[in-house]
């Protein structure tokens, strides 16, 4: 999965591959990084990155998303397809494949796609609640369903692998 923030006005971009231990392999700007996360909720996490255990405070505004970490503030954006269009940097719908995983805990309500379903760039995939909300967890790219990996009633934890498209 590909992650693109703005952050101090220059774009970085993330890859994240799991890990056979339950983690994470991050690959950035050339350097790649072990990364494990021990508990996240929307507003605290903490997380292993490189041998070191972080703490960190989240908060979310709009677009902007805030985080303090030992000290350090930090002030980013996320970039997704449709910011990209709307700053010229976009070629219509993209393609290709996407691993979407839970951005929440949560129980998921209703699965609104099957594996083989043909879907658009930002069509919703399933609807799930987290602290009495229902959100639409929609696909960042156009493609067919490979494998849904979740049924209704189910509780997903952050970064739960929800569905597969190709």
């Amino acid at each position: 999965m590909n992650l693109t923030f703005e952050l101090d006005g220059e774009t970085v971009s993330i890859d994240l591959e799991p890990a056979a231990d339950g983690g994470y392999r991050a690959r950035l700007e050339g350097r790649e990084l072990a990364v494990h996360v021990h508990h996240i909720t929307p507003v605290y996490a903490v997380f292993t990155a490189a041998g070191r255990t972080y703490r960190a405070q989240l908060a979310a505004a709009r677009n902007a998303h805030h985080v303090a970490i030992d000290g350090e503030f930090y002030d980013f954006q996320v970039v997704t397809q449709r910011s990209r269009e709307r700053s010229g940097g976009g070629r219509g719908a993209q393609s290709g494949g996407a691993r979407i995983t839970s951005p929440m805990p949560g129980k998921v309500i209703r699965v609104l796609v099957e594996d083989g379903q043909e879907v658009a760039a930002g069509q919703g995939l399933l609807i799930l609640e987290a602290m009495k909300m229902e959100n639409e967890i929609r696909t960042p790219v156009a493609g067919k369903v490979k494998r849904v990996h979740v049924t209704a009633a189910q509780m997903v934890m952050p970064a739960d692998l929800l569905v597969e498209v190709e």
